[in-house]
């Protein structure tokens, strides 16, 4: 760690967290939910817009 430049120790921290299950949000200290997301397809553009 003493030769890894700040901003690769803070991306290592933050790979760290995600891997190990620490996501849980720094001000409220909850578990976050997982996202999920997919690409949209003709249907879903059309729904948008019509």
């Amino acid at each position: 760690m003493k030769e890894m430049e700040l901003g690769q120790l803070v991306d290592f921290c933050i790979e760290y967290n995600r891997v190990h299950g620490y996501d849980t949000d720094p001000q409220t200290g909850e578990k976050k939910e997982k996202v999920t997301v997919r690409k949209a397809t003709q249907a879903d553009m059309d729904t948008m817009w019509g």
